[in-house]
């Protein structure tokens, strides 16, 4: 699935929304993974492998930090 979670906040300053930072792209992502482990989204089937492992990183760096 290749679902954006935002844009990175290196030329913009973070929005929280549109524009994130490192922490707010963590949180939307552990709130995707969590969405998902609950069924409460299906999974895309277009979603880029680079996607898949950057969310999927994301999600074991916050795991960790836990």
């Amino acid at each position: 699935m290749k679902k954006a979670l935002g844009t990175a906040d290196d030329l913009s300053a973070a929005n929280g929304d549109t524009i994130l930072n490192r922490k707010q792209a963590l949180g939307k992502a552990n709130e995707w993974f969590e969405q998902q482990e609950s069924g409460g989204v299906g999974i895309d089937p277009n979603i880029a492998v680079r996607d898949a492992i950057e969310l999927t990183c994301e999600a074991g760096n916050a795991a960790l930090a836990r």
